[in-house]
């Protein structure tokens, strides 16, 4: 059955139906399509945010990577050097300890030879003395 059989105003009225469905399916059809490039446009988009986004991730855990390996290297460095502290402690009590007495040492060889030269004075003076007074006796006798 055509629109065309139908007679006066109902046939008129189908076409008028039938045309308007026609454009609205059309319509529909281009909205439809126009929607299904943005849809493409945005996941376009929202792939090459992905890829940016993975890449930063990619570059962030690469830097965590090398800042840690790089921590434990200067930990490593750090435990080092405070073994080298106290090594240097240790070796400057030591140092400080045989420096004390050698000081001790040297005071009591230093107190021993004031002492010796004390005594050597003394019997220089008695030495002196006597001969003194044996010249002042044989001066006598002469």
């Amino acid at each position: 059955m055509d629109a065309n059989d139908i007679p006066g105003t109902v046939g008129g009225l189908y076409k008028y139906i039938i045309t308007t469905m026609a454009l609205v399916v059309s319509t529909l059809a281009g909205v439809n399509v126009w929607q299904y490039k943005d849809s493409v446009n945005v996941n376009k988009a929202r792939l090459t945010e992905r890829d940016v986004l993975n890449k930063t991730l990619s570059d962030v855990n690469a830097t965590l990577a090398a800042l840690s390996e790089t921590s434990k290297r200067r930990n490593e460095v750090m435990d080092k050097l405070g073994e080298l502290i106290n090594q240097v402690s240790v070796a400057l009590k030591m140092l400080t300890e045989r420096l004390e007495l050698q000081h001790e040492h040297s005071t009591k060889d230093l107190e021993k030879a004031i002492e010796l030269t004390t005594t050597m004075a003394d019997a220089v003076r008695v030495v002196a003395a006597e001969v003194k007074q044996g010249f002042t006796e044989v001066k006598s006798l002469l």
